[in-house]
């Protein structure tokens, strides 16, 4: 009998302890469901996705990971509300979900709900303060609440520190610029330039700024960057020669709008843009031809 007990007290152990271990967490099927929804997703096969997923949370409904890839399929599908439902069961299982809080405090900026975005950015910065894309969401949604000083308190300590993150440099620099420090706005700005010489985004900010001084030579030299940088794209040909206009540099403009039709003569749009630019500078022939 003795040799029973000893063999049977071992045996309970591993059932009891099985039994907690698949009580506290996924089973192995919710974890194959899960992989095929993952592997699924990332060929862009949503419908495939979102049928393992939905088979992962009823085998485990707590199963935040499944939740925040069903949200992610969501927000591929250009479904909002429901991804709004997924990342909420997502943060709600695990409140600790990085990348389910951020999806979830992006979703609501793009909904304009700034304060409720902040609250997921502080979910995430209670734990990793240093994270950048919660601290950029917060940023973001500091400005949209018009809450300037409070931007820069949180984004100016990042930039000190080295960081010279793209989005980082466009929040930064506009919270400058709207408390009036051209200076700073200005240094802020060939920081992240210098780091992304090739960044469009970072020298429309710089020719937009220099635009908004009266500096039009140097908006015209930013501007002249942007297009180098992106030939193709008519509007910033036509945002420079309206520059060019400005400072009575007219044959330089047209010349510049005559290169834009030619680059690619067939595209209606086009033509009708620069037309548009002539009837706005009152040349009623120009925009004829």
């Amino acid at each position: 009998m003795a040799w029973y007990k000893h063999f049977l007290i071992p045996l309970l152990i591993i059932f009891f302890s099985t039994t907690a271990f698949a009580g506290d967490g996924p089973n192995r099927s919710a974890r194959k469901y899960l992989d095929k929804g993952v592997s699924a997703y990332e060929k862009a096969d949503y419908e495939t996705a979102r049928d393992q997923l939905d088979k992962a949370v009823k085998e485990y409904p707590a199963y935040a990971e499944a939740w925040y890839t069903l949200g992610r399929v969501a927000i591929a599908e250009k479904k909002a509300q429901q991804a709004f439902g997924y990342l909420e069961r997502a943060v709600a299982n695990d409140p600790d979900h990085t990348a389910a809080q951020l999806a979830l405090g992006r979703l609501l900026m793009a909904a304009r709900m700034p304060e409720e975005a902040v609250v997921h950015a502080d979910a995430i910065l209670k734990h990793q303060p240093d994270y950048l894309d919660a601290i950029l969401l917060k940023g973001s949604a500091l400005m949209s609440q018009k809450s300037v000083a409070a931007a820069v308190a949180l984004l100016g300590p990042v930039f000190d520190r080295g960081q010279r993150d793209e989005n980082l440099i466009l929040l930064l620099s506009s919270a400058y610029f709207n408390r009036g420090e051209a200076e700073k706005t200005e240094a802020v700005l060939k920081a992240g330039i210098d780091r992304h010489p090739e960044a469009v985004a970072l020298q429309l900010q710089l020719s937009n700024f220099y635009l908004r001084r009266g500096d039009l030579p140097k908006a015209q030299a930013a501007m002249e960057t942007v297009l180098r940088i992106a030939p193709d794209d008519a509007a910033y040909a036509i945002a420079l020669a309206r520059l060019y206009w400005e400072t009575k540099a007219t044959e330089k403009a047209e010349r510049l709008l005559s290169q834009t039709i030619a680059a690619a003569p067939e595209e209606m749009v086009r033509r009708i843009a620069v037309a548009n630019f002539y009837i706005e500078k009152e040349k009623a022939d120009h925009a004829e031809q």
